[in-house]
């Protein structure tokens, strides 16, 4: 005589199911924190990438105005004014906010954002100049000297 049992050993028992929901819960919660921790590290990626291409922008333009310029004055340690080139337009940069201003006969331009602090010295035919930038509390600093021509300083 053949025994039935009385309940067929198909499927899965209540503890099988609740063991493999645990697992798996864990191992999408381990790949949520990675992809979690990508898309930050990315963001912030991106925004020190844009910090620095806005404070080498800025650095270029204050660079190349000045390689052209005339009467090279320092206004103070935050402003610099010179004539530009043969038109003889009075140009100013400083900061105004958080952007760069080029001023060119009172006509204002934002030339860089993010940034907060400019810096000039001179000696002599040498011009230091230090542009910070800051953006959710990062924080960049570039520093570049040029040589004026003889001819340029008042």
């Amino acid at each position: 005589m053949i025994k039935i049992n009385s309940y067929a050993e198909k499927g899965f028992t209540l503890i099988e199911v609740l063991v493999t929901c645990t697992i798996l819960v864990i191992v999408l919660g381990i790949a949520f924190n990675f992809l979690k921790t990508g898309f930050k590290l990315d963001r912030q990626t991106n925004e020190s990438i844009e910090l620095q291409q806005n404070i080498r922008f800025a650095m270029d333009s204050v660079l190349r105005d000045l390689k052209n310029a005339n009467n090279v004055q320092l206004v103070n340690d935050h402003r610099i004014r010179f004539n530009e080139g043969q038109n003889n337009h009075q140009v100013d940069y400083y900061i105004s906010g958080q952007q760069l201003i080029r001023d060119e006969n009172n006509s204002n331009s934002p030339v860089a954002e993010n940034i907060t602090n400019i810096d000039f010295t001179k000696q002599n035919f040498l011009v230091t100049i230090s542009i910070t930038a800051n953006k959710n509390d990062r924080q960049v600093v570039l520093r570049s000297n040029i040589y004026l021509r003889r001819d340029s300083i008042e």
